[in-house]
């Protein structure tokens, strides 16, 4: 063999490297060499893997110069692709190859994360921001795209990123990963970013466990259905419970047998569901049942009676409703100033205003900030209780209404029972509860130990706050346990009025002793448990209502029906099924975003419901029944029951089959029974506390636009921005809040994408244009390009801010171009109407109308003013004119009614200042 001449000491250093590389094993030189774009490897099953260093060609991961080769005073640049492949090669060893295979991994984001962050190095100021975008995010070929769940610690653990960087640098190569990193610096800011994202140590996500993301839409679309559930629900349960548990402490019922206690209860329920008890005998334990049964009939009207005005008043259909009769639907603060009225009537909530004093207070406010206020100075609060009065008494039913819509109530959830046993039957006509407990954790936006507070833990306190005071006078302190460093400490956190109310009625209805929880009620072995630790309680009830959301979300149904009915040809449907596609087109624009959200969230839940019903997730009966199917797997190769078998088909490896029929598994083991049941789960979405917490950050960004988080949203609608940076001061919640804003700047590009053509009418601004205009030059020819399009636009923003009347979404290398910009600097904390209706990078949709009025409302008043000064009125055209602009852009046939008034006000006040200008200046020159 001739021998090979080099010239420089780079060819001779990668002649060194491919020599080792061709001597490994596990590497198929057959296939290749170091120089080859593709490495294969052998693993211990036979099978290849391959490692395609062709990604770092492509334009997210390019970079020429990133490290540097030191030999004889010598320095040579690397590539982004040269220096994966010696970072692979470094942990290659002869007895394996795993290590290498998860080090590309992991150089890929890496590069990609520089790339995108316009960093040279990893180091101690960008190593917080690395992990949250490998724990949120994976790579594709044009980028970063969302993670359903995180990696598993085997990703991390087998590339560990301060042995790369010394094997790297005993080669002489240095750069990418820097030298002041340590291990133990590495792990301790992945700690602090798995205590933010999945409320957890390093330590227990290296133990495993589901961490998975629901996201914005299809959480929010749960959150909905929660409050669905509460607010239909929750005074039927109330009264069922109530009145079921007064029976039974009247007679001691539960201190009888078993075999007693179930036969009386049949009887029970036979008086709420309708029919006989389904028994022989007459008594028991001297219990007539005739008797108990027309007993159980009076205590549930008793009980509504009792409960009817409390409940229903404090309904968001009934606030929303009285809102509108005063006039005041126009106004954001109008539901939340009704709500604290309701509560200090029918809750009782103490503080230091009268509902006289709160309701005055927002009269003086509406003079100065609201046109029409004149209409409601001559009403009292005692005229506000009267109407609220008159909307409960049409609602109200008699004993015999009562009876039958009970009665439908209540077969309507023993078609969720898995059975009409008592204990079945119980869980779901407590589902209300269930839902109401999860409310308050998707509002607050806590880890899952944090929720064990009594109600006493919550005081109305006075808000010192000028400009919402007088539409929200109390803010509800909850001073409870927040893990630290040392332990937990007791500090104060604003929660809503709204999570108040959930906390207090659950309260009354669970009736806890003055230390235990308000949001459930304590298990039978609370002794054993200490009273402020809640994770198990919100694990279980965080999940309950996940099953009666996948089958009965309306509006999943609803978009499932339509796309059906399009699929068929007219002539195809029946009478009704044209008058239904009719009525549902009217309600849901297909093709729109929200649309395209709604089909694949619900395709998506009732694919994934099959393995979620038969796991551990659906409970130990169902886990039970599973793991029976796989013991006869492993003596039969097949199962009888079919579901089972359609599981094990589609979601278990080859590999994983094949040892189950191998018979060389312990099924009785834990741990193999958890790593099966972790591989079918793999990909599904489904709630989990952590979840909730994400989405709760991001629907704080997305407080103000359209309909995504709404019933999230508005519990922020008067928190400012003192709130959220007490919020984010605790470095866990900043590292939550980063994650959003990367899943929720996604999911923006992707709705202008999508909705490209209703740019100019229902997306304004700068930045819509911006993703317009790239859109229209971009010619997309396939599904590759559409991901490279999305890409390139999401690279180029760097931040967001939101705002009630506009979005603030800066781009990189513009910067100058902001109106708040000031030599060059952003500065979004100077965000205004006037300089955000106009610029070039704000977002503005239709949610942001009611956020705009609000604001220019008290300037349009003073326009009006008989003796106001025009030059000093003067600088309110401007933000008037700018805001009649775009408020009269975002009209359309739905909310044109209310737009044209708001346009009109704008209007006649924009000349009203524009005439005592001219009159003055003929006065004064």
């Amino acid at each position: 063999m001739a021998l090979t001449v080099f010239n420089s000491p780079i060819n001779d250093f990668w002649h060194d490297q491919n020599l080792k590389l061709l001597a490994n094993p596990f590497f198929n030189e057959e296939k290749g060499d170091m120089y080859s774009n593709t490495w294969f490897f052998l693993n211990n099953q036979d099978s290849i893997t391959p490692l395609d260093f062709t990604w770092f060609d492509l334009p997210a991961f390019k970079l020429e110069s990133i490290a540097t080769y030191c030999k004889d005073g010598h320095e040579y640049s690397l590539s982004s692709k040269a220096f994966a492949q010696l970072a692979c090669l470094s942990q290659l060893t002869p007895t394996h190859s795993n290590k290498a295979i998860a080090t590309y991994h992991m150089m890929r984001h890496l590069v990609a994360f520089l790339k995108e962050s316009n960093t040279a190095i990893l180091d101690l100021a960008v190593l917080e921001s690395f992990w949250i975008s490998f724990m949120g995010r994976s790579v594709a070929q044009h980028g970063f795209v969302n993670r359903i769940s995180p990696p598993a610690y085997s990703a991390i653990e087998r590339a560990p990123l301060v042995k790369i960087r010394n094997a790297l640098k005993g080669l002489g190569v240095v750069g990418v990963i820097d030298s002041a990193l340590t291990t133990k610096r590495i792990e301790s800011s992945l700690d602090s970013v798995c205590q933010s994202l999945y409320s957890t140590t390093r330590a227990e996500l290296k133990k495993g466990g589901s961490f998975n993301f629901l996201g914005l839409e299809l959480g929010q679309y749960y959150v909905d259905h929660l409050n669905g559930v509460y607010q239909q629900d929750f005074l039927n349960a109330s009264v069922y419970k109530t009145a079921f548990e007064g029976i039974i402490d009247k007679y001691d019922i539960a201190s009888f047998d078993d075999y007693s206690k179930n036969r009386l209860f049949k009887v029970m329920l036979s008086s709420l569901f309708g029919g006989d008890d389904d028994t022989s005998f007459v008594n028991t334990k001297g219990i007539n049942h005739n008797a108990l049964r027309s007993e159980m009939g009076e205590a549930l009207f008793n009980q509504y009676v009792q409960r009817f005005e409390a409940v229903t008043a404090l309904k968001d259909q009934y606030i929303e409703t009285l809102v509108i009769e005063l006039g005041l639907s126009s106004r954001s603060d109008a539901m939340e100033l009704i709500r604290v009225l309701m509560l200090q009537k029918y809750l009782g909530l103490k503080g230091h205003k009268t509902p006289h004093q709160v309701w005055q207070g927002y009269l003086l406010s509406l003079e100065k900030t609201f046109l029409d206020s004149a209409l409601l100075n001559d009403l009292s609060v005692d005229d506000v209780y009267a109407k609220m009065q008159s909307l409960l008494n049409k609602a109200r039913l008699n004993k015999a209404q009562f009876r039958v819509d009970i009665q439908n109530w209540a077969k309507k959830q023993q078609s969720l029972a898995n059975t009409k046993m008592y204990k079945s039957l119980k869980a779901v006509i407590e589902m209300p509860f269930h839902a109401m407990t999860n409310l308050v954790v998707a509002w607050t936006g806590y880890r899952k130990s944090e929720f064990g507070f009594p109600l006493s833990a919550i005081q109305p306190k006075p808000n010192l706050d000028i400009l919402d005071n007088a539409h929200v006078p109390f803010r509800f302190m909850l001073k409870w346990l927040v893990p630290k460093t040392g332990g937990s400490t007791k500090i104060n956190r604003e929660i809503t009025s709204q999570c108040y109310q959930v906390a207090a009625q659950l309260h009354e209805v669970f009736k806890p002793l003055s230390h235990e929880p308000c949001l459930y009620p304590m298990s039978n072995n609370s002794k054993k448990e200490k009273i402020h630790h809640s994770g198990r309680y919100i694990e279980s009830r965080i999940k309950a209502s996940w099953q009666g959301f996948v089958q009965t979300y309306q509006p999943f149904n609803d978009v499932i029906a339509l796309e059906e009915f399009m699929e068929k040809a007219p002539q195809q449907l029946t009478v009704s099924e044209q008058e239904k596609q009719t009525a549902l087109s009217a309600q849901y624009t297909v093709g729109s975003a929200r649309y395209k959200h709604l089909l694949t969230c619900a395709k998506e839940v009732k694919k994934d419901w099959l393995r979620l019903s038969h796991s551990s997730f659906n409970g130990p009966v169902a886990q039970k029944k599973f793991k029976a199917s796989l013991v006869q797997y492993t003596t039969k190769g097949c199962v009888d029951n079919t579901a089972h078998q359609e599981i094990i088909d589609t979601y278990l490896s080859d590999e994983i089959r094949e040892l189950l029929k191998s018979g060389s598994v312990d099924i009785n083991d834990y741990k193999t029974v958890a790593d099966i049941g972790s591989e079918i789960l793999e990909g599904a979405r489904y709630p989990s506390p952590h979840a909730f917490r994400h989405i709760w950050a991001e629907s704080v960004l997305t407080r103000y636009q359209g309909d995504v988080g709404a019933v999230i949203r508005h519990q922020f609608a008067h928190l400012d921005g003192s709130f959220f940076m007490a919020y984010l001061r605790d470095k866990d919640a900043r590292g939550l809040m980063t994650s959003a804003k990367q899943r929720y700047l996604n999911s923006i590009v992707d709705m202008l994408i999508t909705e490209a053509e209703h740019i100019g009418e229902t997306y304004l601004g700068g930045m819509a244009r911006f993703v317009k205009k790239a859109t229209s030059a971009t010619k997309v020819r396939n599904e590759s390009e559409e991901r490279a399009h999305r890409e390139a636009i999401k690279g180029r923003i760097i931040d967001i801010q939101v705002n009630p009347f506009a979005t603030c979404i800066p781009r990189d290398g513009a910067e100058r171009r902001a109106k708040c910009a000031q030599m060059g600097v952003l500065n979004p904390q100077d965000a205004k109407p006037e300089f955000c209706l106009n610029c070039a990078y704000a977002l503005i949709t239709e949610g942001n109308i009611k956020g705009i009025w609000q604001l220019i409302q008290p300037m349009v008043k003073e326009a009006f003013q008989e003796h106001a000064f025009g030059f000093l009125l003067e600088a309110h055209l401007p933000t008037l004119k700018s805001s009649w602009k775009r408020i009269s852009e975002l009209r359309n046939d739905r909310n044109a009614a209310n737009v044209d008034k708001i346009l009109t006000a704008i209007n006649d006040a924009i000349n009203a200042i524009e005439n005592k200008i001219q009159e003055e200046a003929k006065l004064y020159g």
